[in-house]
């Protein structure tokens, strides 16, 4: 039962709403760096801190937002260094991120292995 590997925190809404909040980030509302690097962080605590929150971050896209976020062009094609500083951090986070969502399990580890 997934409920029983939830811990305390947010609802499974909450975390629906930080994912999209995430992928609405990189896409419609051009969120910077910083934004992006905030929001994947609590992601990714959320995702270490239960089995629940991970499945729940992976169903509701926040695993293949996290991918896109370190995809996007804009993050990877600078030319500037100061640009380049602040995306570094924002890709740290969600690398992270990342691997707060494969700890738990395979099932885990498969979805965001095959993004």
């Amino acid at each position: 039962d997934l409920a029983a590997l939830r811990a305390p925190g947010p609802s499974a809404e909450q975390i629906r709403r930080l994912c999209e909040a995430l992928d609405d980030g990189l896409h419609r509302k051009h969120y910077g760096p910083q934004d992006g690097e905030l929001l994947a962080a609590m992601l990714g605590h959320f995702a270490w801190l239960s089995a629940g929150h991970a499945h729940d971050v992976i169903a509701f896209g926040g695993a293949a937002a996290l991918v896109a976020w370190l995809r996007a062009a804009r993050f990877t094609k600078q030319s500037s260094p100061d640009d380049n500083a602040l995306a570094y951090p924002m890709k740290r986070a969600c690398l992270a991120a990342l691997a707060c969502l494969c700890r738990h399990d395979d099932e885990c580890a498969l979805a965001v292995l095959g993004l």
